[in-house]
């Protein structure tokens, strides 16, 4: 399949070149400053088009058809890119020697680690907000008077109770990730493997 795509790409690589070098052709046969435009302007080739359609039809329609023909390759390998062959893939982890499972364990654990640095700075970071924020929230609380400034009180307390709730959210997600920290190649799951193994185009 990838051999038939690929030689109906190639054809629909030369027909789109023989296109463009017939609009190429209608546009100096007009106006050497028209290829020129066409070759070094943006949307030049759009506007010339537009201004002489009845002369460059031809390539025009000839270089839509090349390229209507490359498209079905390039899709297909979007297609594989992003949806790889299970059984090929299964196949392929049991067949890792140590070396390869050293380095696929090495990667996996670092980008685990580096997740959980980020949510320990964010944590941190969210703390120290809540903290500065809970010491303002007790010096302005003791100045309220009037009905309007207690509402407002009331509504910003609101917020920052809410915030607190995430808070203690991402403590517990952080929790969650320290306590399944990744120190050996059982803990790799096969999706882990997968996603490392096929990433930056291995095979």
């Amino acid at each position: 399949m990838n051999a038939i795509l690929g030689l109906i790409a190639v054809a629909g690589l030369i027909i789109a070149l023989i296109g463009r070098w017939m609009v190429g052709n209608e546009a100096r046969n007009i106006s050497l400053w028209w290829l020129y435009a066409m070759r070094f302007l943006p949307l030049a080739e759009i506007m010339f088009l537009a201004r002489y359609w009845e002369e460059a039809k031809t390539g025009a329609i000839t270089s839509m058809v090349g390229l209507a023909l490359i498209l079905p390759w390039g899709a297909k390998m979007m297609w594989d890119a992003q949806h790889h062959d299970p059984a090929k893939q299964a196949s392929v982890l049991k067949a890792l020697d140590g070396d390869q499972r050293n380095s696929i364990f090495m990667e996996v654990k670092a980008d685990y680690d580096a997740k959980i640095e980020r949510e320990q700075d964010r944590l941190q970071k969210l703390n120290v907000r809540m903290a500065g924020w809970f010491k303002e929230m007790q010096t302005r609380r003791e100045a309220l008077h009037t009905p309007e400034e207690i509402a407002a009180f009331n509504d910003e307390a609101a917020a920052y109770k809410a915030l607190h709730a995430v808070t203690r959210e991402q403590a517990g997600n952080l929790a969650q990730l320290q306590a399944n920290q990744i120190e050996n190649w059982s803990q790799v799951t096969e999706e882990m493997a997968r996603k490392h193994l096929f990433r930056g185009g291995r095979n």
